[in-house]
């Protein structure tokens, strides 16, 4: 029989409670809070009957960042390539025969090699210029130094001497003036004085109005060309990088009805929204996780770092980046009266790069979707060995193009240059592989 002892012992509870059982329901809360707001969009949709907002709002700004380009970029970029085919036509020597073949390869450039070609060349931009009204089917118009006199040609002369270049010098070119070709009455004059040119540079303001398919625009260009040595053999016009501004806004209330403005406040009011959004799922998020056994909240300040970054992923900051980015370009827009293609390249490159990662970050509202995500995931897995592939065979790659460049390029110019070069080997890339698939074989 057994004693009291072993009585007491049966009275004994099998499982010795522990202060590890409140933690781990603590454990188990945490875990579904990290399931509920880690869980996709789609899943809340289907499975609790949330609409997904921000996947909606991120889907307008899509579109509407797409349909911002197709209103605007496409029709002023074709425009601003259709004034520098005109530039090239009126103020080149040869324009107007160069331009007739093709109007999409028109040059933007002509070699010059005598003197008198030269000259000739020189007048011909100042007459074009002082012309150009006139002749022009489109709408150009001059800036004015007085009601009756075009505001003047503006010529930059670079020279140098005993191998020293010479400060820049300006002269005001007029319907009969030529600056410092006026002083050039002799072929030997002439033929000293271009012998000595680094470069000469052409500006003048030409205003331009142009009546767009959706609006009335006014533009104020300011058109550059350069005349300079090329290769210590002749001399090359070219049309450089032009100026392009709007013009002075009178009615600015006229001015904000007629410019379809308001693409870019609807841009601009989704961002906003879809900017609040997503800060206050994050805000709950991180308060959800604050104390979930108890009503109290403690600072996110104080919850494990872990968690934070389980919670605010790289999906989200780069979403809010490009929000502000997106947000910051509409802004941009509205203030300069700015809603066809950018004029500056710095704002061009903003109103690009917003839709771009528009419809990159979109990929992360994918991700839950193995239907959709599975050819992003398929990529993501090749593309170590694809560029594994291309590391070990970029040494044959450089050396095919050294070779074309050396062989080849004092006939082909597209042999001239390394980056030019590149091609050859990236064209040929089939027959490089399938000799080192022969050696490895062989080996």
């Amino acid at each position: 029989m057994r004693g009291d002892g072993d009585g007491d012992a049966l009275l004994e509870p099998l499982v010795d409670p522990s202060p590890s059982t409140g933690q781990a329901r603590k454990e188990d809360i945490m875990g579904s809070l990290l399931h509920e707001v880690k869980m996709s969009p789609w899943e809340k949709y289907w499975y609790h009957g949330r609409v997904p907002w921000k996947v909606v709002l991120h889907v307008l700004l899509m579109l509407c960042g797409t349909l911002q380009i197709m209103l605007y970029d496409n029709q002023n970029s074709a425009y601003v390539r259709a004034s520098y085919r005109n530039w090239a036509y009126f103020f080149l020597p040869n324009g107007a025969s160069t331009s007739s073949f093709s109007m999409d390869t028109t040059p933007l450039e002509e070699s010059i090699f005598t003197v008198n070609d030269t000259l000739l060349a020189v007048a011909h931009v100042r007459d074009a210029y002082f012309s150009i009204k006139d002749l022009s089917v489109a709408t150009y118009d001059y800036h004015y130094a007085s009601p009756s006199v075009v505001q003047p040609m503006l010529m930059s002369v670079i020279q140098y001497q005993n191998k020293t270049i010479l400060p820049r010098r300006e002269f005001n070119i007029t319907p009969t003036s030529l600056g410092p070709f006026d002083d050039l009455h002799t072929s030997a004059a002439a033929l000293a004085f271009l012998h000595s040119i680094v470069s000469i540079d052409f500006a003048f303001p030409l205003r331009d109005i142009d009546y767009g398919p959706f609006y009335f625009d006014c533009f104020d260009w300011t058109v550059r060309l350069t005349l300079a040595m090329h290769e210590n053999s002749h001399l090359r016009m070219r049309v450089d990088e032009c100026s392009l501004d709007v013009c002075s806004v009178n009615d600015v209330w006229a001015t904000l009805r007629g410019r379809f403005l308001w693409l870019n406040l609807v841009v601009a009011g989704l961002t906003v929204i879809y900017i609040v959004l997503l800060g206050r799922s994050l805000l709950r998020a991180v308060a959800s996780f604050s104390n979930p056994t108890t009503s109290r909240r403690v600072p996110w300040t104080q919850l494990p770092l872990l968690l934070l970054r389980r919670v605010l992923t790289l999906h989200h900051g780069l979403v809010m980046a490009t929000l502000v980015l997106v947000l910051f370009n509409a802004l941009w827009n509205i203030s300069s009266v700015v809603v066809h293609v950018p004029l500056s390249f710095g704002h061009r490159f903003v109103q690009a790069l917003g839709p771009l990662l528009l419809w990159t970050t979109f990929v992360g509202y994918l991700e839950p979707n193995r239907r959709f995500y599975s050819i992003v995931l398929t990529l993501g897995r090749s593309l170590p060995k694809v560029l594994g592939f291309l590391v070990g065979v970029s040494p044959v790659f450089f050396g095919y193009a050294l070779f074309g460049s050396i062989v080849f390029g004092y006939r082909v110019q597209g042999f001239g240059g390394i980056q030019v070069g590149w091609l050859y080997p990236f064209l040929s890339w089939k027959s490089i592989a399938t000799v080192l698939w022969t050696r490895r074989k062989r080996v």
